[in-house]
């Protein structure tokens, strides 16, 4: 660590695999012996200081109006630093008044509009807040929000000196939002989500199969189990493991009524979803 910048060779290796897994942060913010001085590991502080500061401005305008939601996939076990915000709401209405909401205080750019969901750039801030009606990929809706906004819970927020509270789904909730995002959208898990779901499973494993079954996810669930089993991370589904998942979560409502929605998406999008089904994680980047 002579030149005070990034880690050793000996050491690249191991970021390298951190950092596609998406536990750069716990690596390196966790183990300050190894690199403490680092500018990787002072950059990642910051990042991660900032973000928590924009976590808990976008909550202190959320709680104070009449309205519903969850922060979801974003504030995990694994100390993470994501590149956006998921939010879910019950209609599109919520999601118009969070927008407002925050134009009172921030100034607001709408990045993407969807049938399912709003995507925003606070500028003042520069974060991204992804406000989800359904959770969904390509307007496929991959989850009930139901399933995240039923039973939400506080959890309490204390790193770097910043305390305060976010609302998120149950745990079994989150749980299997992690893995359908993963299978259905991403087409690949991380050691990231093995953590947080065996996290989470320690406790809910049989609520967690429940819930997959009730919101025909077991076939999500399934191959998840069964590459958390092999160790080798980060793990690739096949499209066939992505297609039976899709084709039974096609059976509930919400995502069957969905589906040509979907269909004009992938006609529109596919030469990104082509790209995207060969990529080996869908780590965004250190820049925020």
């Amino acid at each position: 660590m002579s030149d005070n910048k990034y880690p050793s060779h000996s050491l690249k290796y191991l970021v390298k695999y951190a950092y596609i897994n998406k536990v750069l942060n716990l690596l390196v913010i966790r183990s300050p012996s190894i690199f403490k001085g680092t500018e990787l590991a002072e950059r990642l502080v910051n990042q991660r200081i900032k973000f928590l500061k924009h976590l808990h401005a976008l909550v202190d305008v959320l709680e104070r109006i009449n309205i519903e939601y969850v922060v979801f996939k974003t504030y995990r076990p694994v100390p993470e630093t994501p590149v956006d915000i998921d939010i879910c709401v019950y209609g599109l209405e919520d999601a118009l008044q969070i927008v407002k909401a925050l134009k009172t205080k921030f100034k607001i750019e709408i990045c993407n509009v969807d049938r399912f969901s709003i995507g925003i750039r606070i500028s003042d801030l520069g974060e991204y807040i992804d406000i989800y009606v359904y959770p969904h990929v390509a307007n496929f809706i991959y989850l009930n929000n139901r399933v995240l906004l039923d039973n939400k819970q506080y959890i309490d927020v204390n790193e770097f000196n910043l305390e305060f509270q976010i609302p998120i789904p149950s745990f079994t909730a989150e749980a299997l939002a992690v893995i359908s995002h993963a299978i259905i959208k991403e087409g690949v898990m991380t050691l990231n989500d093995v953590l947080t779901t065996v996290t989470y499973m320690q406790t809910n494993l049989e609520d967690i199969l429940a819930l997959a079954k009730r919101e025909s996810l077991d076939l999500a669930v399934g191959p998840f189990l069964k590459k958390l089993e092999s160790g080798r991370f980060p793990a690739r589904f096949t499209v066939l493991e992505r297609f039976l998942a899709i084709a039974q979560r096609s059976m509930k409502r919400e995502s069957f009524i969905s589906i040509p929605y979907f269909l004009r998406g992938v006609v529109k999008k596919r030469e990104a979803l082509l790209e995207a089904s060969r990529k080996v994680t869908y780590v965004r980047g250190l820049n925020r």
